[in-house]
């Protein structure tokens, strides 16, 4: 049995709503509206989906050699949802980049 129309336009409205509100947020990490920490640490419906290297190229001064890098130091998959990162290795990860780039807007 298939899904109905009306529930697969439903799912494709979540989808856009939750891409758009991820869209947002990586457009205030850029411009330094919210702490990285922040939003590592949350636990939000929107951010369950997100890239763990998605989330931290938004931040200035991260680029894909630094997140490489951490990811690989860590032994984290960059391509690793957030919902699948426990919290004790999003504190790691967080942990890593305050010591090897301290500069950075955590």
């Amino acid at each position: 049995m298939s899904p109905s129309r009306e529930h697969l336009l439903e799912n494709l409205k979540t989808a856009n709503v939750v891409r758009s509100r991820r869209a947002r947020l990586k457009e205030h990490i850029a411009a330094g509206g919210i702490p990285i920490s922040e939003v590592l640490l949350a636990d939000k419906v929107h951010l369950r989906t997100m890239k763990v290297a998605d989330l931290l190229l938004a931040v200035p001064g991260l680029g894909t050699v630094k997140v490489g890098r951490a990811c690989r130091a860590l032994r984290i998959n960059p391509s690793l949802t957030l919902e699948k990162l426990p919290h004790r290795r999003r504190e790691e990860l967080l942990a890593w980049l305050r010591q090897h780039y301290g500069t950075v807007e955590l």
